[in-house]
């Protein structure tokens, strides 16, 4: 029986030590548990920060889109006003093209309607000068037959045709560079 208690004191050692290695083990375990716990938290932090960070860049693409997707959505209109603008410009020339072309029209029949009326103008003064000079050589033909001759000749004046201004005769302007200047 002694033998049986000293197997008994030895199992009782045994499962002692055992108890006091699990114990400690069970605190290691823990230990180890925790840190790996620990780590495991530091891990889940890190990415759902990152997941965070991923969604706020997400969010801010998503609005960039909205954003360009509104930008080519004013462009889109722009374009289309300046096309109508364009529509619009274009028919204004048209349309200025046209009341060019009339008004044109209209001064080149005042134009012809003009020298019409110079060319009547021209034949007219054509016709005066020709019954003036008649008249002249009429009036020179009277005096020298009723009148006697005196000692500076009578002005004799053409007319000319473009220019309506009094031209002496050469014996009269003879005349004007003969006498004193006073």
């Amino acid at each position: 029986m002694e033998e049986d208690l000293k197997k008994q004191g030895e199992a009782i050692e045994d499962n002692r030590r055992a108890i006091h290695f699990t114990k400690v083990s069970t605190k290691e375990m823990d230990n180890h548990l925790d840190e790996k716990i620990s780590s495991l938290d530091n891990n889940l932090d890190g990415t759902t920060k990152s997941l965070n960070s991923i969604t706020a860049v997400a969010h801010q693409a998503k609005r960039e889109v909205a954003e360009v997707t509104l930008k080519e959505r004013q462009c889109y209109s722009t374009m289309l006003t300046l096309v109508e603008g364009q529509k619009q410009v274009k028919a204004q020339i048209r349309d200025l093209h046209i009341s060019l072309d009339k008004r044109s029209q209209d001064i080149q029949r005042r134009a012809r309607g003009l020298e019409d009326k110079v060319d009547g103008v021209s034949k007219e003064v054509k016709d005066l000068t020709t019954r003036l000079a008649n008249l002249e050589e009429k009036v020179l033909t009277e005096t020298k037959t009723t009148v006697p001759k005196q000692n500076y000749a009578a002005p004799v004046f053409t007319i000319r045709e473009t220019d309506p201004r009094v031209i002496w005769d050469e014996e009269e302007v003879e005349l004007i560079k003969k006498e004193p200047r006073s």
